[in-house]
């Protein structure tokens, strides 16, 4: 078993001040689990070579291409894997990037809905996938939790009532 290395105060390599672990990045490849520079230091230092280069960023991003393009399938393949081995991870952090809620607040929006669809009224458990947050494209607002089905006819609808309207009335005139 692995004995955890309790550290409260690092060193800085640079400028050689004693502070507080909360300082300096997280580095798992370092002995101590932490940057040999302080936060500061690092900042300062990659501030130097970006201002000593007036070809910094584009080399930089010629390089992550670079790196990127020789990995592309390995990387892939391992988010690939991070995903399946973390889904809830993975749904947390996609419903906070995209939507800025989390997992507790879709839940409970769900569970306002009785677990269905808003639109259909279909139970969530009809579906082999969880019901799809929709929202505003124009503000962002969530509006509710639907199957994709139904996302998807008011999205190629534009979310226009108008159309939605006439969608309506067209289905009613030729109803058998």
């Amino acid at each position: 078993m692995e004995k955890e290395i309790n550290i409260t105060m690092i060193k800085c390599s640079t400028c050689e001040k004693f502070l507080p672990k909360e300082k300096f990045h997280k580095k798992a490849q370092n002995k101590n689990g932490y940057s040999y520079k302080c936060r500061r230091c690092t900042s300062e230092y990659g501030k130097r070579n970006r201002d000593s280069d007036p070809n910094f960023a584009e080399k930089h991003k010629l390089r992550g291409q670079k790196w990127y393009t020789e990995n592309k399938e390995n990387k892939l393949l391992k988010n690939k894997e991070w995903r399946e081995n973390n889904i809830s991870k993975y749904r947390e952090i996609n419903l906070k990037s995209r939507f800025g809620i989390n997992n507790t607040q879709y839940e409970e929006m769900l569970n306002l809905q009785n677990n269905s669809c808003s639109i259909c009224k279909k139970h969530k458990d009809e579906f082999t996938y969880h019901l799809v947050v929709d929202h505003c494209h124009t503000t962002g607002k969530i509006r509710g939790l639907l199957c994709k089905k139904c996302n998807l006819g008011i999205g190629h609808l534009n979310d226009d009532i108008t159309i939605l309207e006439n969608s309506i009335e067209y289905l009613k005139k030729h109803k058998k």
